[in-house]
């Protein structure tokens, strides 16, 4: 099988890239599997606190499903594989114990923007483009509106859907799709320094800060908030909680044992 993405650790930092720039970092059937592969690994590496995902070359993060072998898919087992997969590796990402950053320029189409929809945190150059334009094919973004439905409203997420419009980094920051917007040039230092900060801080209270944000986004009021409070009960009796507290008052650099 063709090394379709690269992946690479430093400080803490692990470095996903998919690696197909003349068809815009599509996604076909083994850059999917290469990528659940990838986030299932690093999701249990203790060597690695964050990800940061990004495509390769200037012109995409990642352009959406590689309509061409999805064409050349004649049967109904053969398309629900494909679409399958897809469906999967969103969900790996989204449960992911470690903190996931999406680096976007250029185009995040369809599946793509599916991609950055389930990244915990996406930074976005001023040129990044978002859009769900599967409509105007005679199909649907089905999978890619369950993560979407997570950060944008709903009516806003109809708007992308049945619209099939394109919208710039700009929109996506205003609708809650993008978390920071920064000139091209910085996109590279801003997102490195951002996955550099998070990996310096306890793995331990960042992987369970991430399955607080999913119980208080998905948890009735009431029961989301004793859940969290037995979830940061935990964190300030923990080894780094304790930690962290007492270098806090000492005026020490702590040092984080994930425990």
């Amino acid at each position: 099988m063709t090394d379709l993405i690269s992946h690479s650790t430093s400080q803490g930092v692990t470095t996903i890239t998919i690696q197909r720039r003349a068809e815009r970092n599509a996604l076909n059937i083994e850059v999917v599997a290469q990528l659940k592969e990838a986030f299932e690994r690093y999701g249990n590496d203790l060597s690695s606190h964050v990800i940061l995902l990004q495509g390769e070359g200037q012109e995409a993060f990642c352009a959406g499903a590689d309509l061409k072998e999805l064409a050349s898919r004649k049967n109904i087992v053969d398309i629900r594989e494909f679409f399958r997969g897809i469906a999967t590796l969103i969900e790996t990402i989204i449960e992911t114990p470690k903190p996931v950053i999406a680096k976007v320029h250029g185009y995040a189409m369809a599946g793509g923007c599916g991609l950055a929809a389930a990244c915990d945190l996406v930074i976005a150059a001023e040129d990044a483009k978002f859009g769900l334009p599967e409509i105007k094919l005679g199909i649907a973004p089905m999978m890619i509106m369950a993560p979407l439905s997570r950060a944008v409203g709903r009516k806003v997420l109809a708007d992308l859907v049945f619209s099939g419009d394109t919208i710039d980094a700009r929109r996506a920051l205003e609708i809650g799709l993008v978390s920071r917007v920064v000139a091209k040039a910085e996109l590279d230092e801003t997102a490195e320094a951002l996955a550099t900060k998070i990996a310096s801080y306890s793995p331990l209270a960042t992987s369970i800060a991430k399955e607080g944000l999913s119980i208080a986004d998905e948890v009735e009021l009431s029961t989301a908030l004793h859940l969290l409070a037995e979830k940061v009960t935990v964190l300030a009796g923990s080894e780094d909680g304790q930690m962290g507290i007492t270098s806090f008052l000492n005026k020490t650099k702590p040092e984080w044992r994930g425990r």
